[in-house]
């Protein structure tokens, strides 16, 4: 008996494009010589189901992701931020950056004491009970540690939750490899907080402590996953809100919510009895929380970022995973208001969104970047606007300018080349060894290098026909972790960096609200 073929996620343009061609349940047209970028997602019959997707309608959401491996802690900080040399904009701006390194300057004394938890071992008498000076984190450490403690046996049944299927095996403990870290030695101090940054007294940004980046986990009999994938949804919720009620006084309408909120997948298409149009939900995708502002009117109903939450180690279900969480961002960027929940847009334009998942111990930081084609494109205008209600041709939303020129196009904007190329993780992107992908880089190198010595006129750089859609027409999941749970340093790096991005969306949450209050009063 044949045993059918395991596909990953696209990595790359070039392997998205592959698939697409290789899968049998693609119309033919769109396989043709410069006709890739005719695919539309309501050619897809999804089963609409988001914790189910199949191979092929993953195709049809155009995502491809980007796995930071090796040093991850550091590229994503290095991502983080903008740098004036590449001209490379980062998730955050200099603002946000600066008033939640000034926030976590101040030493509060709940995260101090949460921090120094991490120095208990599996088996003292106060590992499940961890010091009510931790304040809002107390509760925070005890789900972390439930997570790994209360784990499946080799009897327990499934989930009755619609989530991606995992194997088991022995049970087995699970502190004997972990990593045990000393008290932290400074007496903690609380404060209050300004609700504005300032720039006084503000420590150098870098000096965030450094943190291990440790590898995924596998999923092995040392990494068994939760009894209940409730403990990692509880564990994760309660430390965003639990940093979130640390520091509220800077963002004291934002919360983090724990409703299972169902995003639809949504799109027009022609009906030709009516002859009008239809919404025609493709796929429902539901999250395991979400960041909202609870001061405006439906703000606890419309999402600043997403959650998502697995009792299993990524590795051992990382292909139906990211597989959903790629269904789950589409369908929040399809719903959402296109101003809602971004964080800074980069040096080209594109938008970002924030999604936070939780896999057993790890933490994961997930940037949704796209654009404007890709939100065209997944909500169907594209083809809307080739439609007729009478007879809607399939191909009339053919874009031949978002096919690339050549094959760099198909990977980054050039701000975000140069700086992954100063950075020098090139071989820490899964997939960027590609010979392809390396071929591209190693020439677009050379050319500049060549452009830098040149005197008069600069020379033009070798045009490449790849016959592959350009980066701006799909969605790239930038994936960093894990931030490991029982590790101090990682999760104190982790805070920091959630301060920032939780300002980050703040700032652009009350300026474009602002805005909006501000033109109504005209």
């Amino acid at each position: 008996m044949a045993t059918a073929k395991r596909h990953d996620v696209a990595k790359t343009i070039n392997e998205w494009a592959s698939a697409v061609r290789e899968d049998e349940d693609i119309r033919d047209e769109v396989k043709r010589h410069g006709r890739l970028t005719q695919l539309a997602v309501s050619d897809c019959l999804f089963d609409k189901s988001g914790s189910d997707i199949t191979h092929t309608e993953y195709l049809h959401l155009r995502t491809i992701w980007y796995r930071y491996n090796g040093t991850h802690i550091e590229s994503f900080t290095r991502l983080f931020r903008d740098d004036k040399e590449t001209g490379y904009k980062g998730f955050i701006s200099h603002t946000a950056d600066e008033w939640a390194s000034r926030l976590m300057s101040q030493k509060l004394a709940p995260l101090d004491q949460y921090l120094h938890e991490f120095q208990r071992r599996q088996g003292d008498p106060e590992y499940l009970h961890p010091s009510p000076a931790s304040g809002y984190f107390a509760m925070v450490r005890y789900w972390q540690v439930m997570a790994i403690t209360h784990t499946k046996g080799d009897n327990e049944g499934r989930s009755k939750i619609f989530k991606p299927r995992i194997g088991s095996g022995p049970l087995v403990g699970t502190s004997s490899a972990r990593p045990v870290t000393p008290p932290q030695q400074q007496e903690p101090q609380g404060a209050d907080l300004p609700s504005q940054p300032s720039t006084s007294g503000i420590p150098p940004i870098s000096a965030t402590p450094a943190a291990r980046s440790y590898p995924a986990a596998r999923g092995t009999a040392e990494n068994r996953p939760s009894a209940d994938e409730a403990y990692v949804n509880t564990a994760l919720l309660l430390l965003l809100q639990a940093v979130t009620q640390l520091f509220h006084k800077n963002f004291e309408p934002l919360h983090w919510v724990p409703p299972r909120m169902a995003l639809h997948l949504k799109v027009p298409t022609a009906n030709q009895e009516t002859r009008k149009y239809d919404e025609s939900v493709l796929l429902e995708a539901r999250v395991d929380g979400y960041l909202c502002n609870g001061a405006l009117e439906g703000g606890l109903s419309r999402p600043l970022a997403i959650c998502e939450a697995k009792s299993a180690v990524r590795s051992s279900i990382q292909v139906p995973t990211e597989r959903q969480e790629a269904a789950e961002m589409a369908a929040w960027i399809c719903n959402s208001q296109s101003h809602v929940g971004l964080l800074q847009a980069s040096a080209s334009g594109r938008k970002r969104r924030l999604m936070i998942s939780q896999t057993r111990d790890e933490i994961w930081i997930i940037i949704g970047e796209y654009g404007q084609a890709y939100e065209e494109y997944i909500r169907n205008a594209p083809l809307k606007a080739g439609m007729t209600t009478t007879r809607p041709p399939p191909l009339k939303h053919t874009r031949p300018d978002l096919l690339a020129s050549n094959f760099e196009e198909t990977l980054g904007s050039p701000a975000f080349l140069d700086q992954i190329e100063k950075m020098g993780v090139e071989g820490d992107i899964k997939g960027w060894k590609d010979p392809a992908v390396q071929a591209a880089l190693s020439e677009r190198a050379k050319a500049r290098a060549t452009q830098q010595a040149s005197v008069g006129d600069n020379p033009k750089k070798p045009v490449q026909t790849p016959d592959l859609p350009k980066i701006d027409g799909f969605l790239v999941m930038h994936r960093f972790g894990p931030w490991k749970t029982f590790d101090k340093e990682n999760m104190q790096v982790f805070v920091r960096r959630l301060l920032g991005l939780m300002i980050e969306l703040h700032i652009n949450e009350s300026s474009h609200s602002h805005s909006a209050s501000s033109g109504s009063s005209k």
